[in-house]
Order: structure tokens, then C-alpha cells, then sequence
């Protein structure tokens, strides 16, 4: 059994001076026993964090000289040599870590680390080879240790106890290193599992989660390589991998540029599976080495995310396989056209699976990604038919923290769509097919590539089904096909309230107020200081559209009959009349039309960004819309208002059956305690009179 502390035992750890040692270690022994749980995920990774908590605690309040990072160094090499040490306590030695009735000794503490850092000195650094904190801080985090047990738990508490401590120390350092979320980096590497063999590597390990998911997913594998341009992370990497129980590791650590300096060129074709993260967020402006890369080529910078995926081709052996996470500009936008290209020509692409702009928050909002794809051979494309997913939800918030659900009974899961992707993902590498939706299928994306000039884009709105499916009913229209801005002008009146309208109250509608797919909206009376943007005007029998995120297909016909103003984040189209004054196309037709898959389709390949993807207006007007004669304009629209009326009927109606429910519950209860204490049912049958008299309501 584990032995936990309470924060109120772990918070007596700190008043060691107020104790002898012996009465310390009776204390801890006493509050260990009063709060031990039998060992759980649940109670371990509780008392892990309660834990590293305190370590951090103790650290800051005896080294008051001492930062974030250093103190998580002296965790990382406290933790370390607890781990090591209970192994050895286990087989019967003896360290300063073990429990003892004897006080702690910190220079005793100090030549056991420096001794398990020359046995280890491949992971160690010399900078990282000693204990720098105070004597004061060792005797005290000693003791919080002892009363944890690292090996008597049912799981690896190890990698757990460092993944806590990387994970409330690092976020965005100043190589724009994102340290992937866990339960992203257990999907790529699952997904990735029938590939994973031989040699392994990272080479942009951060604190190594690729390599030691690895190790947790107990996939077998010849060796592990992890590769940083910091020296720290280096470092971080090693212990990581150590502690999750890998074998044959070795951190590698480049200064000069990293991956992508000229000294990783000695790993070129070394490795036979990577899988990586990249800094995609920041430059490479080294001249001389840029002039290296293909992609780097005449270029004074370059995104390094992009030359990594160069790099990462130069370090894998033929027919290596590569799992990368790249924006999504790298998928779809013009400036990165030869970037696709040549991952066409030298690579056979697998799987794309993108990722919601949720994924790295609160560190950074940014649609990505996963690309799996395997080096070419040959300049043939030998795998044609590509896997392509979409994750709307990934098991984390906006603040960064899980999202987390319970089923009906009470087990915890992420609401997380990456699961399903991965079991669609597997079916499809079994039996060469999927059970298409709108968030999965596959597709020949080389045929798209011979057929229309499209940049090679290789992202998940391109190749969408959808498209295809646009297309054949533009080409089956019986209809005149008019585009959107033949049909519609589009109203630009655009103010600043908090500056043009000061002390007013306007009706506003954001965003927020338009609902998805129904049309529904709200225009809700707003003081104009409050807006410091910009907005745009309607007026009513106006067609309002969401430009931002337009999948979630908020357009609107605003029905008021007072004008307003929208979020600049929409377009507003006034539908043109025809010479008689009646409207060319009905504006209630076109507000649905413009919500429809019909529509969707023809605009989701034009989708486009690395943040909060958007379509511009001038694209959007020119979605080709059919013009009906007016007398069928008529009829559709009445054979529309008609299936409305019967959804608003049926709303009503399941309104009111619910009220009966409640009314039948109340009803009940009075029942059951009139019957239960002998009393006239005389209120009960008031209560059945009146869920009577309800139903025959909902009756007429």
C-alpha cells in the first residue's frame, strides 16, 4: 500500500526545526497512516501533485533568491534521486533517502546526487550534476519524500511524478517550444504504433512525451533519441525517458541551431521513425545554413516548422516513417506552396488529422495538423488514397485544464473526438476503407492535384466530400445559376461606437448572439462605450453571415424592423430588386440556402488561416446560387414556412408534455405522503384534477 501526506502533514514538514528527528519521523508516520488509500490513479496523481506542491513550497521559502526554473532543476534532481534510491531501498541498501529515525544530512544528500550523476553522466550534464539549493531546503524536501514511496505503487507513479513537474514548470519558452498536451501525444503515438520500429527519434524533444509514451505504450523498438537545442530540455529529456523505464536512450544536445544546424547532419538517414512537435511559430534567419535547405534556399527566413519537415525527411532512413504536427497554413496557404510540393515529391502521405484551435490554450490559438506520411523510394505516388480526420474536441479546455465528462456510471473520460479518429484510423489501415462522415473519409488527392490548380493544398476542407457532392448539384441545376454577388450587394457601413456613438445605447448583435444552423438571433440593446471595435450596420430584410469559423454556418436574415449593427467578424448582403421592386431571390431562401451543405460545400475549400479560420467576403460572393422562376420561389418558400410552423408546433408540444411530467411527479409525491401518513387525499386530487385538465388542453 502507498503512503499519502495531507497538505496539513506535508505543511509540518516545513516546521522542521520545531522537532526532533525521531518525533518528526513518528509524525509522518502517524499521518501517512491516518490519510493511506489504498494505491489508485485517482489518489496517487492527487498525492503527486500535493507533493511536487510542496517541494516547490519549501524551495521558494528557504532559497528566497531562486526562479520557477531553478527550483523545478532542484525538484528534477531531488525527485530523480528518490526514485533511484527506492529501487535500491527495495533490495535491501540503504540511502539518504530512505526512512530512517536519523536526522537528514544535506551533504550526505549532496554526494549521493553528484554520485548518481557521474553513474549517469550520458543523461547529466555537469551543470546539472550537483545540488544547489540549501542545506535547509534538502533537509526538508528529504523529509516530504520519505513518506512517498515511488515503487509500491500499481502504475508508473515515476513518469507521472516528472510529467507533474514539467507540466507547472514549462509552456512557451523562448525557442516557441509548445509542450504537446498528454492525451495528443498517446493518440499520434497509438496511431502511429504499426510503424514504430528500430531506431526512434524526436528532434524537437521538449521534455521528451513522444519518446516516453513510447515507452509507456511498451511498443518495441531498438532505440530512443531525443534532440534539443536547449540544454535544460536536454536534460529534462533523459531523466524523462529514465524514470518511464526506457532502454537504450540517448539525449542528444545541439546549440548551434538545434535539428536544424549543421550538426545534426552526422544523424542523416540514422533513424527509422520520427516523431516530433516542431517550433513552428518562430523564424530561422541563419543565412548560411538556410541556404542548405531546399526550403530555405534564397530566403533571408523561414518558419521553422517548415524546414524541420525537410530536416526530418534528411534523418530517416528509406521508407522511415514521419508523425509531425504542423499549422495549418502549412496545409493551405499560397506562401507555402513549395513547402506541399515537396513533401509530394519526396514523401507518400498517410493520414492528415486536424486539430481545434483548443488544442495548445491557453499557450497558443493555432488550428494544426497531425500529418503521417512515409519517404518515398521512388518519385512515384504509391499510396493514393489519403486518411483524413477532423478532432472538434481534444480533451481540453480553453485554460489549458482537461475537459472532462462522466458517464451514467460516474467513470471519467476526456470529451474528446480523438478516440473515435483512432479506431476509424486502424479500421481503415486493416481494411483499406472507412465508414465515411463529416468529420472523416479519405480521398485521391493526387487526382484533385491533376485535375484543378489548387496550390497542392493537403488540407481537410480541400479534399472534403462535400465539395464533390457541391459540384455535382451546381452541374444538375435546372435552374439559371446567378453568383452571389449578381443576386446581393453587400452593405460596408462600417462605425466605431465607442467613438461615433459615445454615451448611446445601440442594438447589437455578436457573434455569440447567432445561433448555429437555425437562424436565430438576438439584437440586444448595448451601450456603445462597451464596443471598441468596430461594427458593421444592417438594415432590416438584411442577410447576416459569419465570416469567422463559417462551419458553424451562422447566417441570419435580420427580421427586426429596426436596423442594427453586427460584429465585424460578418458580412451583411442586401438583397437586390428586380425593375417591378420585388426581390430577385426571396432574402428568408437565400438566408437558408447560404446555411446549407449546398453552400458549404462550395466555400469550405476557401477556408483558410492558422489561427480562427475565416473566408472573405470577396470569395463569398461568388457561391453560385440558383434563380428559380418567382412563382417557385413562392411555392418553396410556403413549403418552408409550412415544415417550420410544424417544428414550432412540436416544440410547443414536447413543451408541454414536459410540464405534464412535472405536474404527474408533483402529483406523486403529494400522493405517497397523504397515503403514508393516513391523511384525506384531498390536495392529490386537486393535483390529478389539474394534470386532467392539462392534458385535455394539450388535447384541443
Amino acid at each position: 500500500m502507498s503512503k499519502y501526506l495531507s497538505s496539513k502533514a506535508l505543511h509540518h514538514v516545513n516546521s522542521v526545526e520545531t522537532a526532533s528527528p525521531k518525533e518528526l519521523q513518528q509524525q509522518l508516520k502517524l499521518f501517512s497512516e491516518k490519510t493511506g488509500f489504498v494505491s489508485s490513479d485517482v489518489f496517487d496523481l492527487r498525492s503527486i501533485r500535493l507533493l511536487v506542491s510542496r517541494l516547490h513550497d519549501i524551495l521558494r521559502d528557504n532559497d528566497s533568491q531562486s526562479n520557477i526554473i531553478s527550483r523545478f532543476d532542484e525538484i528534477t534532481k531531488l525527485v530523480f534521486a528518490k526514485i533511484i534510491s527506492d529501487k535500491t531501498y527495495n533490495s535491501g541498501a540503504s540511502t539518504p533517502f530512505s526512512p530512517s529515525e536519523l536526522s537528514v544530512n544535506p551533504c550526505v544528500v549532496r554526494k549521493y546526487y553528484q554520485h548518481l550523476s557521474h553513474q549517469h553522466s550520458n543523461l547529466i550534464p555537469k551543470r546539472f550534476s550537483e545540488l544547489d539549493c540549501s542545506d535547509s531546503a534538502i533537509m526538508k524536501c528529504v523529509l516530504a519524500l520519505q513518506s512517498f514511496n515511488f515503487t509500491s505503487t500499481q502504475f508508473d507513479v515515476k513518469g507521472l511524478a516528472y510529467e507533474e513537474i514539467v507540466r507547472n514548470t514549462f509552456g512557451k519558452g523562448d525557442h516557441q517550444q509548445f509542450f504537446t498536451p498528454p492525451h495528443i501525444i498517446d493518440f499520434i503515438v497509438s496511431a502511429c504504433q504499426p510503424y514504430i520500429k528500430g531506431d526512434i527519434c524526436d528532434p524537437a524533444s521538449g521534455t521528451g512525451g513522444f519518446l516516453c509514451s513510447i515507452t509507456r505504450h511498451q511498443i518495441n523498438y531498438s532505440s530512443l533519441t531525443s534532440i534539443e537545442i536547449d540544454e535544460r530540455l536536454s536534460w529534462v529529456s533523459g531523466i524523462n525517458m529514465l524514470l518511464h523505464g526506457a532502454k537504450n536512450i540517448r539525449t542528444v544536445f545541439l546549440p548551434s541551431g538545434g535539428t536544424l544546424g549543421n550538426q545534426a547532419k552526422q544523424f542523416f538517414s540514422c533513424f527509422d521513425a520520427i516523431i516530433t512537435n516542431p517550433p513552428f511559430g518562430s523564424d530561422f534567419t541563419e543565412s548560411d545554413v538556410l541556404e542548405t535547405f531546399e526550403l530555405g534556399l534564397g530566403k533571408s527566413s523561414r518558419r521553422r516548422g517548415i524546414l524541420f519537415i525537410e530536416r526530418c525527411h534528411a534523418l530517416l532512413r528509406k521508407k522511415g516513417t514521419l508523425a509531425i504536427i504542423l499549422d495549418e497554413g502549412v496545409l493551405n496557404l499560397p506562401h507555402a506552396t513549395d513547402v506541399r510540393q515537396f513533401i509530394i515529391k519526396n514523401f507518400d502521405l498517410k493520414a492528415v488529422i486536424s486539430l481545434p484551435e483548443t488544442a495548445f490554450m491557453p499557450y497558443a490559438t493555432v488550428n494544426a495538423s497531425i500529418l503521417i506520411m512515409s519517404k518515398k523510394t521512388c518519385a512515384e505516388n504509391s499510396n493514393l488514397s489519403v486518411f483524413f480526420a477532423k478532432a472538434d474536441k481534444v480533451g481540453r479546455k480553453t485554460s489549458g485544464d482537461e475537459d472532462i465528462r462522466y458517464d451514467e456510471d460516474g467513470k471519467n473520460y476526456l470529451n474528446s473526438d480523438l478516440p473515435s479518429i483512432l479506431n476509424a484510423w486502424h479500421k481503415y489501415l486493416q481494411e483499406g476503407q472507412v465508414d465515411e462522415s463529416e468529420n472523416i473519409y479519405t480521398a485521391d488527392i493526387y487526382s484533385n492535384f491533376d485535375k484543378e490548380r489548387n496550390g497542392y493544398r493537403i488540407d481537410f476542407q480541400y479534399h472534403h466530400p462535400s465539395r464533390i457532392k457541391s459540384q455535382q448539384l451546381i452541374a444538375t441545376c435546372i435552374y439559371p445559376l446567378k453568383r452571389l454577388a449578381d443576386i446581393c450587394a453587400e452593405r460596408n457601413v462600417s462605425i466605431s461606437p465607442c467613438k461615433e456613438l459615445s454615451s448611446a445605447i445601440i442594438r447589437y448583435t455578436g457573434l455569440a448572439n447567432i445561433e448555429s444552423n437555425t437562424g436565430q438571433f438576438e439584437q440586444v440593446p448595448t451601450p456603445s462605450d462597451s464596443l471598441k471595435s468596430s461594427v458593421k450596420m444592417y438594415q432590416p430584410s438584411d442577410i447576416v453571415f459569419a465570416k469567422m469559423r463559417p462551419n458553424l454556418r451562422k447566417v441570419a436574415l435580420m427580421s427586426f424592423a429596426e436596423p442594427g449593427f453586427v460584429s465585424s467578424e460578418c458580412s451583411v448582403f442586401a438583397v437586390n430588386k428586380a425593375s417591378d421592386g420585388t426581390y430577385l431571390i426571396d432574402p428568408l431562401i437565400l438566408s437558408v440556402l447560404l446555411r446549407s451543405d449546398f453552400v458549404y460545400g462550395q466555400i469550405m475549400h476557401l477556408v483558410a488561416g492558422i489561427g480562427r479560420l475565416r473566408i472573405n467576403s470577396k470569395e463569398l460572393l461568388q457561391v453560385m446560387i440558383p434563380l428559380p422562376p418567382k412563382d417557385v420561389q413562392e411555392e418553396i418558400r410556403r413549403q418552408y414556412l409550412s415544415q417550420h410552423q410544424k417544428i414550432e408546433n412540436l416544440k410547443s408540444d414536447i413543451g408541454s408534455f414536459l410540464d405534464r411530467s412535472q405536474l404527474m411527479l408533483t402529483s406523486s409525491v403529494q400522493e405517497l405522503v397523504c397515503s403514508f401518513i393516513g391523511s384525506p387525499k384531498t390536495s392529490s386530487t386537486r393535483m390529478s384534477e389539474l394534470v386532467g385538465n392539462q392534458m385535455k388542453f394539450a388535447s384541443y
